[in-house]
């Protein structure tokens, strides 16, 4: 026995674009505004605290290293940082659809 399939609500496809524009127009760039200023504060931080080591250092090669150590961390969050931005789409996205 073959059941037919009952067909889709007339309004669905409005439904279905409205969730898109919510998605695309409103969620994501409030999501992305906050991601973005949380990553900013932490790496308005982490450059003072970079800063502040630099001071510290007592000749030329600690501060190599320590340059070294921070601008190895600064690629390591930034791309951690576009894998959230791009978590955050796919969520966005995936939800009107």
């Amino acid at each position: 026995m073959s059941r037919a399939r009952r067909p889709s609500p007339p309004h669905a496809p409005v439904e279905a674009a409205l969730a898109l524009w919510r998605g695309l127009f409103l969620d994501l760039p409030l999501v992305w505004t906050m991601e973005l200023t949380r990553f900013a504060q932490h790496a308005a931080t982490a450059q003072a605290e970079h800063w502040a080591r630099l001071a510290a250092c007592s000749d030329p090669a600690a501060a190599a290293r320590e340059q070294g150590r921070f601008a190895r961390a600064v690629v390591r969050e930034a791309g951690a940082e576009a894998e959230a931005l791009v978590r955050e789409a796919e969520i966005a996205l995936g939800a009107a659809a």
